[in-house]
This record gives C-alpha cells, sequence and structure tokens, in this order.
C-alpha cells in the first residue's frame, strides 16, 4: 500500500498558506491564521524579527522582517 495521490489545491489557497503578509500587508498569526494583528513592537529578540499582537487569539508572537 502506497501513499494517498496528492491532489493539487487552488493556487490561492496554497498562496495563503505560506504567505504570512496578506493583501494589506498584515502578518498572519502562526497559532490561528487570522490576520486580525497589529505590529507590538519593531525589534523582537532577534533584529531581523518584528512583534505582533493577534486579536483574534491574544497571543503576541515574532515574524521575520524581510522574507526571500
Amino acid at each position: 500500500m502506497g501513499r494517498p495521490e496528492r491532489r493539487p489545491r487552488d493556487e490561492r489557497a496554497a498562496a495563503a498558506d505560506t504567505d504570512p503578509q496578506g493583501a494589506d500587508g498584515r502578518v498572519r498569526c502562526p497559532f490561528c491564521g487570522s490576520h486580525e494583528t497589529e505590529l507590538y513592537s519593531l525589534f523582537g529578540s532577534q533584529l531581523s524579527t518584528s512583534q505582533y499582537y493577534c486579536r483574534r487569539c491574544r497571543v503576541a508572537f515574532e515574524a521575520l522582517k524581510w522574507e526571500s
């Protein structure tokens, strides 16, 4: 028995899973997936991260400032 065949998904759904920023530039929460986030602090524990706060699940998290 092999693995079940993977079917291609809608491109927008796939992009929403991998793109941490929404169309309006808001960062997606890694815990609940919501774009209802706000910048909490310009610098996180590293210079390359910023701290954000999710209004939906009420959790603070860090996200990379620049992704290539």
